[in-house]
């Protein structure tokens, strides 16, 4: 297993274990993490560290299963499926009205996760994409599609 595959399996690991400081030690302390359809955009380390703890506390039943990893030297992508429960607190890119009707509703959703590593080995950029209109169907604030 090349050394990057293992990072992105230990970093779904401390998302899921709801453990922040695990999950913030996979990353280059100027990382770049981007979540596409909420265009929120974390950038450095005290931008991380809220953006990580925050999701944390709105979603601390979090898991992610991973589908498919690869990765090589310098890039590396995931296929993965989140699951868990909106409880509280707030999500950097979803309005509060948003989260405020999906309050206490579970969801699954599958995405991609895009990495660019830096020379030390940790995750330098990261770009997210998932299905935004999906959740929110499922979160009662949509029509199904």
């Amino acid at each position: 297993m090349h050394r990057h595959e293992a990072l992105i399996r230990d970093c779904l690991a401390a998302v899921s274990a709801g453990d922040a400081d695990g999950w913030l030690a996979c990353y280059a302390p100027d990382a770049v993490s981007e979540d596409v359809p909420l265009n929120s955009v974390w950038k450095g380390r005290e931008s991380l560290e809220a953006g990580v703890r925050g999701w944390l506390t709105a979603i601390p039943d979090t898991r992610m299963e991973i589908r498919s990893v690869t990765a090589d030297d310098r890039t590396g992508t995931c296929e993965w499926t989140m699951t868990g429960t909106l409880r509280g607190g707030g999500i950097d890119g979803l309005p509060e009205q948003i989260a405020a009707l999906a309050r206490g509703k579970a969801f699954t959703m599958r995405g991609v996760t895009v990495y660019r590593f830096s020379p030390d080995g940790r995750i330098q950029e990261e770009s997210l994409y998932w299905d935004l209109t999906g959740v929110l169907g499922q979160l009662g604030v949509l029509p199904p599609l």
